[in-house]
C-alpha cells in the first residue's frame, strides 16, 4: 500500500502559492483552523474514494484543532463521508499530528 498526503495550497492571484507556514498560523490566530481542517479532512476522504484500493490518505492536523475537543468525532465524520463515497475507512492510512509546535 502507498500513502498520499492531503496538501492544502492557497493560491495567490498571480498563480503562485502562499506557503502553509504563513496561512496555517494565520488561520489558527483568526480561529478558522477548525473549519479549514474539517473541510480538508472531508475533501481528502471524498477524493480518496475514487482511488484504487491500495492507496491510503494522510491528513495533517494542527495542534490547535485538538483544543476544540471534538477532533475524534470530526475524523469519524470525515471517514463516514468517505465511506458514503465508496471509500473504505481501512484505507484512511493515518492522521498525522503536527505536534512539533505548541498552539499559541
Amino acid at each position: 500500500m502507498s500513502t498520499r498526503a492531503a496538501l492544502l495550497r492557497l493560491p495567490r492571484p498571480d498563480g503562485a502559492f502562499i506557503s502553509p507556514t504563513i496561512f496555517i498560523p494565520l488561520a489558527e490566530r483568526l480561529g478558522l483552523i477548525n473549519d479549514v481542517g474539517d473541510w480538508v479532512m472531508r475533501r481528502a476522504c471524498e477524493i480518496a474514494a475514487s482511488w484504487p484500493g491500495n492507496l491510503k490518505v494522510a491528513v495533517n492536523l494542527s495542534p490547535a484543532q485538538f483544543q476544540d475537543g471534538d477532533i475524534a468525532f470530526k475524523v469519524k465524520d470525515a471517514l463516514v463521508l468517505g465511506v458514503a463515497h465508496n471509500f473504505s475507512s481501512r484505507f484512511f492510512g493515518a492522521v498525522l499530528f503536527d505536534l512539533e509546535k505548541e498552539p499559541n
